[in-house]
């Protein structure tokens, strides 16, 4: 066995390893690869004498070969038409280029229907049938294996899955709901994109990339996402005109919203930025309409021109930074308050990219939501001394939302918009991870959701306790 390391750089000491591609020879087989993340990508191959069996190693260098992204290969009395059987491994999950496969006379004799090379699906060969099931223990599907197929109406995946390639549904406009396994690593560029009946969407934990238009055009989503810890970047214009979701709340582990990233979704009322996200691209809010206020935390370094043009309604904007965040151009078309912290600096006054500047954020106050059962909302900064303004509705089945109270149950004051913003400590209740890490300083109220049954059945005392009669 010989390897051998093609370097691409002079100054070796200042590079990692996954600036390096590789090379190993297995008996007549030369395979070109790389590393990241402790996994091997297969790029290239070269084999000597004729195969009619193509074998992809289980390991490369010690890793597992987890992804082929064959651009090429050449041999020296080898032919790719000769290959009748191909030999994958259990630890690859992405075939990425399927190219090379076409010319083989394995793929001139594949079968009909579901088709497959190890455990990665790679295409449907036919016509697909109306309910998907994709096979128990498959790793992956590849690119746009079912793309294009509004009759597809029904998708059953495996908890094995870990990969959906680029396009794999998109414009399965006839699919109503999706469960995504826990497993799942990758979601590629515009995998579901089109999918225009999709109506709830629960990101797995597990998930770590999530691709350019992904869900781009699932006008139907309603629900409240969650992006989950794990993900650094959200692809270019990934839930673009995403028209009736209403709120998103962006994990800790984001550190990029790309381009367009909500551009369209003209019902987002609530956008809850994560703490460390340093960069915010062009029009990644564009035409959120809906959109009343936005918090950046203070790890925003640099915030694109037209991040948040065309929001009609953001007229209070709570920015953190201490520092101005870089970048050129308008960020705001509203001309919105924006509250900062009365030791930042580089903020020109009295306006600011669209904006203009109060320097009062040590005194807005942050206020908790408890929903008692219903949606999660997250906690609000409000300008000091103001009214309220539009309050978010939190939505609990067999319920009717009658307003907000300073005590649960319906008791103590209730709250009105037109009431000013609390300015003085008064008792509030816990709810878990409520608090934004940007806060510097106590959250002083609680908000608490009274409900009724959404029935004529007698009303008791206990009313969050009272199920809806049908």
């Amino acid at each position: 066995m010989l390897r051998k390391l093609l370097f691409f750089g002079l100054v070796l000491a200042s590079i990692s390893l996954n600036a390096f591609a590789l090379e190993e020879t297995i008996g007549d087989f030369t395979f070109t690869y790389t590393v990241s993340d402790n996994e091997a990508t297969i790029t290239h191959y070269a084999v000597q004498n004729a195969h009619t069996t193509f074998t992809v190693p289980a390991t490369l260098g010690g890793y597992p070969v987890v992804y082929l992204a064959i651009t090429g290969g050449s041999g020296s009395g080898f032919s790719m038409f000769d290959v009748t059987s191909f030999v994958i491994p259990s630890t690859v999950i992405s075939i990425a280029n399927l190219t090379f496969l076409t010319y083989s006379e394995w793929y001139k004799n594949r079968p009909s229907g579901y088709v497959y090379l190890g455990k990665v699906l790679v295409e449907y060969n036919g016509t697909p049938p109306a309910n998907i099931s994709v096979l128990n223990d498959t790793l992956g599907i590849e690119k746009s294996v079912f793309s294009g197929h509004p009759t597809i109406t029904a998708v059953e995946l495996p908890q094995s899955l870990k990969y959906i390639g680029s396009s794999a549904f998109s414009g399965c406009s006839g699919i109503p709901s999706i469960s995504l396994p826990d497993n799942i690593k990758i979601i590629s560029a515009s995998a579901f994109s089109g999918c225009s009946r999709i109506q709830s969407l629960v990101l797995p934990s597990s998930l770590k990339t999530l691709g350019g238009s992904a869900f781009y055009g699932c006008t139907a989503l309603t629900n409240d996402l969650i992006l989950p810890n794990g993900v650094t970047q959200i692809g270019v214009s990934a839930f673009q005109d995403c028209s009736l979701l209403r709120s998103v709340k962006i994990s800790d582990s984001v550190t990029t919203l790309s381009s367009s990233a909500f551009s369209g979704c003209t019902s987002l009322s609530l956008a809850e930025i994560g703490a460390n996200v340093a960069v915010i691209e062009g029009s990644a809010f564009y035409n959120c309409a809906n959109l009343s206020f936005i918090s950046l935390p203070a790890s925003v370094a640099s915030i694109a021109s037209s991040a948040f043009s065309n929001c009609t309604k953001l007229k209070q904007v709570y920015c953190f930074p201490s520092v101005a965040p870089g970048g050129t151009g308008n960020i705001f078309t509203s001309s919105p308050q924006i509250h900062v912290l009365s030791s930042a600096s580089g903020y020109t006054i009295p306006t600011w990219r669209g904006g203009t500047i109060t320097t009062d954020l040590e005194n807005c106050p942050l206020v908790s939501f408890d929903s008692q059962g219903g949606t999660f909302i997250s906690p609000q900064y409000f300008p000091c001394g103001k009214p309220y303004g539009t309050l978010p509705q939190p939505v609990k089945n067999g319920y009717l939302f009658l307003g907000w109270h300073t005590q649960p149950m319906g008791d103590g004051e209730r709250i009105k918009s037109t009431l000013l913003s609390p300015q003085t400590a008064v008792k509030r209740y816990t709810h878990s991870g409520d608090v934004p890490k940007q806060s510097t300083h106590t959250p002083i109220s609680i908000l608490s959701m009274r409900v009724n049954p959404q029935s004529s059945m007698r009303m008791r005392p206990q009313l969050l306790r009272s199920p809806m009669a049908h």
